[in-house]
This record gives structure tokens, C-alpha cells and sequence, in this order.
């Protein structure tokens, strides 16, 4: 396992409340895509946002239904992480499906430059009751902020 997926797993999230999962895709090869997930966590009354960098893959897979009926508890489950090259690249692998793409032959895929430095990526999961969120990336970055107060209405 490496530093990254052992930092990830050092952070508790059971019971947080999933607020958003924002996308951001490169535009360019001199942009670098990453995945932005927010929580809300009840007992600390804190936003957590949790920022994948250099994001390879996602995959969601989920019932809105399911997870609005936990939002009242939090409905965040458990994480894992992941940093073995063979089961990061089976990963890689099982997605090319969702790509909707195809590859004239000779034609070289995304696939085979990430096999190149795929023991600098981990595979985080985050499991909600009611949806799973994958992303490999080759790092994170974890903030909790303070509920900013409403103000009062006139």
C-alpha cells in the first residue's frame, strides 16, 4: 500500500452526508483532471472535501433513492484504498467498456501509456448505503471546513 492510500484510510467519513461530486475533465494534456467530492460530516458540523488529483478514471454507481433515504443518518458507508499496479490495471481495464470508444488497429489506446505509470496511481472508493464512488488518481487532498452561518432573515 502506498503513502496515498494510507493517508486516505487515516480519515474516518462513516455517517457523513454526500453533498456533491463535481467532475473536472482536462481540456488539454497540459491540464490535469481531478474528481472533487463534498461531504457534509453532522457530528463535527464540517463540510470535508475530499480533491483526487491527476485523476486516470471514475466510475458511479448508484440510487438516488437509497441515498436519500439515508441522508437523515449520513449516508456514507466506508472507504477503501487501493495501490497494487494488477488490480489498478484490471480496473483500468473493466471501464474501457463505459468509453464508447474504439480504436482503429495499431492505434494506441490510453490504456497501454497508463500501464506505463500505473504504480503511481491508487484506486480510492468511497461506499455510500446506496451508491459506490471509484476513482483512480494519483493522489488526494482532504480539507474540512466550518458551516459557514446563515444569516438571519430581515
Amino acid at each position: 500500500m502506498n503513502n496515498h492510500a494510507e493517508k486516505f484510510l487515516q480519515h474516518n467519513f462513516h455517517d457523513a452526508l454526500l453533498k456533491e461530486i463535481r467532475v473536472c475533465p482536462a481540456s488539454s494534456r497540459r491540464e490535469q483532471s481531478s474528481v472533487v467530492v463534498t461531504l457534509f460530516d453532522y457530528d463535527q458540523n464540517k463540510y470535508i472535501d475530499i480533491k483526487f488529483l491527476k485523476a486516470g478514471n471514475i466510475s458511479f454507481v448508484g440510487d438516488f433513492d437509497v441515498l436519500v433515504d439515508n441522508a437523515g443518518f449520513g449516508n456514507t458507508s466506508h472507504t477503501k484504498a487501493v495501490s497494487e499496479p494488477d488490480k489498478l490495471m484490471k480496473a483500468v481495464n473493466n471501464s474501457r467498456k463505459s468509453w464508447n470508444i474504439s480504436y482503429d488497429e495499431g492505434a494506441t489506446s490510453p490504456i497501454k501509456k497508463k500501464s506505463e505509470t500505473i504504480q503511481e496511481f491508487t484506486t480510492y472508493k468511497i461506499l455510500f448505503f446506496g451508491a459506490t464512488l471509484q476513482v483512480i488518481a494519483k493522489g488526494c487532498v482532504i480539507k474540512r471546513r466550518k458551516l459557514q452561518a446563515v444569516p438571519a432573515k430581515p
